[in-house]
């Protein structure tokens, strides 16, 4: 798979509807160990434990280890958000956007690992993204024109009536 180490509007509404905050958090521990090698600290992002972020001077930002820095504040985030706030709406978007900040920072740390492959770990098998970040929709609009294409989610379809939707498979799940 091409690496892709941006996402546009579409690919992050596609993750915004079907991705999987567990998913995300397991993704996150298991790439956690390219952040540092600080097992005690690795520990303490796993869990949630952290009791303030760790600060990254303006100087760093951009830079390798200010990246990690902000690889173990992201896991911290999400775990302690998804342990404080059990199956609420505005957790579970913080954390699918957490995890977004999280891929990447480690897209620019591991350049092998692309945001648009780490997204897809977090995706049903049947919502899963190409690799030039588009996926099979079909056109929503109520006139129902039939237009089908492997396109960029929700954009705008050809009969400029509707706005294209992920084809759905087996199982309809969705986030509205």
């Amino acid at each position: 798979m091409r690496a892709i180490y941006d996402y546009d509007d579409h690919q992050e509404m596609m993750h915004i509807h079907h991705g999987s905050v567990d998913k995300c958090i397991d993704v996150m521990c298991e790439l956690i160990h390219h952040a540092t090698e600080d097992q005690d600290l690795i520990f303490q992002a796993k869990n949630g434990l952290l009791k303030k972020e760790i600060k990254v001077p303006d100087s760093e930002c951009s830079t390798k280890n200010g990246r990690k820095i902000f690889l173990i504040n992201c896991l911290n985030s999400a775990v302690s958000l998804k342990s404080r706030h059990l199956d609420t709406g505005a957790a579970d978007l913080a954390i699918l956007a957490t995890f977004r900040c999280f891929s990447f920072h480690l897209a620019k740390v591991d350049v092998r690992i692309g945001m648009i492959e780490l997204i897809n770990k977090t995706l049903p098998e049947n919502k899963q993204l190409n690799e030039v970040g588009s996926h099979v929709c079909l056109c929503g609009c109520n006139a129902n024109c039939g237009h089908s294409a492997v396109v960029e989610v929700y954009s705008k379809c050809q009969c400029r009536k509707g706005r294209m939707r992920p084809l759905l498979g087996e199982d309809n799940e969705s986030r509205n």
